[in-house]
């Protein structure tokens, strides 16, 4: 039974690393994918800002210039004035909002880029499994109970 251990050991221990390799390089494949989708869903979302912030700055120019012509006249009146520049003043505001949520999306879009490009290297890094270094290899500290006897295992796979 003895003899027999340390050969069950070894065995198990290398494919547990195997197993866990592919684990982990299942994992960062996952973690890859999600991300590319994120980034593809966040570019798209970036498009529909931006022609959303298009329209938003056109619609303040021409209600811009509508108070300019408007101030020209000397026929207008002041409630109409009034009226027209509560339209720039929300014009200038959509355009502001429009102009936050798109400096917050490039700065996501620039991290989600980030993190792609950190786990396509680590996922280029790894090893395939076969050659992967195991995790069994090394010395162990082991101690048998009952008695408390310790000693040094050293394995090498």
């Amino acid at each position: 039974m003895r003899r027999l251990a340390p050969g069950f050991l070894v065995l198990l221990a290398s494919t547990l690393g195997i197993l866990y390799a592919d684990a982990l390089s299942d994992v960062l494949k996952a973690d890859l994918a999600r991300e590319r989708r994120r980034l593809a869903a966040d570019s798209s979302q970036l498009a529909e800002l931006s022609r959303r912030l298009e329209a938003a700055a056109s619609e303040l120019s021409s209600a811009s210039r509508a108070v300019a012509d408007m101030a020209a006249r000397a026929d207008s009146s002041p409630d109409e004035l009034g009226r027209r520049e509560d339209v720039v003043a929300g014009a200038e505001q959509e355009v502001r909002t429009l102009l936050d949520r798109r400096r917050l999306l490039v700065d996501r879009i620039l991290e989600r880029r980030r993190n792609v490009a950190l786990l396509d290297a680590e996922l280029r890094g790894k090893p395939r499994p076969a050659g992967a270094p195991d995790l069994l290899t090394g010395r162990w500290g082991v101690t048998l109970e009952p008695g408390e006897q310790r000693g040094v295992f050293r394995m090498a796979l």
